[in-house]
C-alpha cells in the first residue's frame, strides 16, 4: 500500500446513518483506488465506493470498499484490511466532525429507553 487516506484524499459525507449496533458514513475518495486496492478500474466505467462502520460497544472502525461494475452489479465488498491506526483516526475525527458522538449518544438513549427497571 503506497496511498494513504489523508485530510487531502478522503471525507466524510454530512449524513452519518445508525445501523443497528453501529454507525455507518460514506467516504468520498479522490485516490487510485487501482493503486490502494489492487483493482483494475482504469478505462472502465467500474467504480469503488468507500464506507467506514463504527461500532461504539468496542471502539471498533471497520473500513469496507465495494467495486460496481457499470450497471451497479457487485463485483466485490471486501474489508480494507491494510488500514492504519492514523487512517482510522483521521476518519474517527471526520466522522466526530459529522455529528459521532452526537449519534452515539442517541443510541444509548434508544438502548436505554428500551429497558423496564422493575
Amino acid at each position: 500500500m503506497s496511498i494513504k487516506m489523508t485530510n487531502d484524499n478522503i471525507s466524510i459525507d454530512s449524513e452519518l446513518i445508525i445501523i443497528g449496533n453501529h454507525i455507518n458514513a460514506y467516504i468520498e475518495i479522490w485516490f487510485d483506488v487501482d493503486e490502494r486496492f489492487g483493482l483494475n478500474t482504469e478505462d472502465t466505467d467500474e467504480y469503488v465506493n468507500l464506507y467506514a462502520d463504527y461500532y461504539p460497544e468496542d471502539g471498533r472502525l471497520d473500513v469496507t470498499y465495494i467495486h460496481r461494475a457499470e450497471d451497479a452489479e457487485l463485483i466485490a465488498e471486501k474489508l480494507v484490511e491494510d488500514i492504519t491506526e492514523s487512517e482510522k483516526e483521521l476518519i474517527l475525527n471526520l466522522m466526530k466532525t459529522e455529528g459521532l458522538d452526537e449519534l452515539i449518544a442517541e443510541m444509548n438513549e434508544e438502548q436505554n429507553s428500551g429497558m423496564n427497571m422493575q
